[in-house]
């Protein structure tokens, strides 16, 4: 699990930094690294680079880019990941909240309180990178984690089954239907029916526009309009319930 820190100011940088390297000591079945970052377009610089992180946790107010407004570029960026704010002023509370953050604290933090919310919301990383599936292939069977799958579609028999790093597994040829096949996932919230043919993982949907779905991956697939409509719905409910911790 991957945790970024920005802000630019060094005694609260230092501070918070030193917290979380000693919540990932406490918790070392979590393999949580941390990264600290003096300002918005150095953390975007490394997540340019190597990819976003599980957990963000943003000074709000900052030269240049603030922590709002950096929120909102992860955002439309496809990067849905955690983001906890820190700020001396609560004038952005509600701000926060339209980039869906996780948490929004006054500094100096207690180190209490600070804890508190990370653990929770790292448990709540986990309970989503932690689930899996197998997944039966020529070569054998593929451990899945739920959390790596894009959307999975019924093609002729098989399931192929799309990952976020841009690859495919294909399954072996089916004798039960797609439902039944891909029953495990699609007991989970954050999976969705489009169609028959089709399982979409909501948590990476960045978009879903007339007659096209848009994943964070950077993928896009069509459907109808009534599809895209349903689906749009259900994209906004799941996204609600995130927030709010529904």
């Amino acid at each position: 699990m991957r945790i970024a820190i920005c802000d630019d100011e060094v005694f609260y940088r230092e501070q918070i930094l030193g917290l979380t390297q000693k919540y990932a000591i406490q918790n070392k079945s979590k393999k949580i690294t941390v990264s600290a970052f003096t300002h918005a377009e150095e953390l975007l610089d490394a997540v340019n680079k190597s990819g976003g992180f599980d957990i963000y946790i943003l000074d709000v107010i900052m030269p240049g880019m603030n922590g709002i407004e950096l929120g909102k570029l992860l955002r439309e960026k496809g990067f849905d990941e955690r983001i906890i704010y820190l700020t001396t002023s609560d004038e952005f509370a509600v701000a926060s909240y339209k980039v869906n953050a996780a948490d929004y604290m006054i500094k100096p933090v207690p180190e209490n309180e600070f804890i508190s919310s990370l653990d929770k919301v790292v448990k709540s990383v986990s309970d989503i990178k932690d689930k899996f599936t197998l997944i039966k292939t020529k070569d054998g069977s593929v451990k899945l984690s739920f959390d790596n799958l894009v959307y999975a579609e019924l093609i002729k028999r098989t399931v192929i089954y799309h990952l976020r790093d841009g690859n495919a597994i294909e399954s072996v040829y089916i004798r039960t239907n797609f439902g039944d096949t891909v029953k495990d996932l699609a007991s989970d919230k954050r999976f969705v029916f489009c169609g028959k043919s089709l399982l979409l993982n909501l948590h990476h949907i960045s978009g879903v526009q007339n007659e096209a779905i848009v994943f964070d991956s950077s993928d896009k697939i069509f459907a109808s309009k009534k599809l895209c409509r349903e689906l749009h719905n259900a994209w906004v409910s799941f996204n609600f319930s995130e927030v709010n911790g529904i």
